[in-house]
């Protein structure tokens, strides 16, 4: 099995570098039916809105006091 790791550093969770990670995991889902590919999301930072990370295996740094979800 391949895994791969897409990093990200902080966002706020509404724009298009999230849309763009949202449309690549879409895809991926779809082309790796077989799943010989496993990924993860590593944010460092975290994010203000943390409903574009609900459903996938990611791992949440957070480095500020806001509360943030992981």
């Amino acid at each position: 099995m391949k895994k791969a790791i897409i990093a990200v550093p902080y966002l706020k969770g509404m724009g298009g570098t999230e849309t763009v990670i949202k449309n690549f995991a879409e895809a991926l889902d779809v082309k790796n039916s077989n799943n010989d590919i496993s990924w993860k999301l590593i944010s460092f930072g975290g994010t203000d809105k943390s409903d574009w990370l609900k459903h996938w295996n990611k791992k949440v740094y957070n480095f500020s006091k806001k509360d943030t979800s992981s």
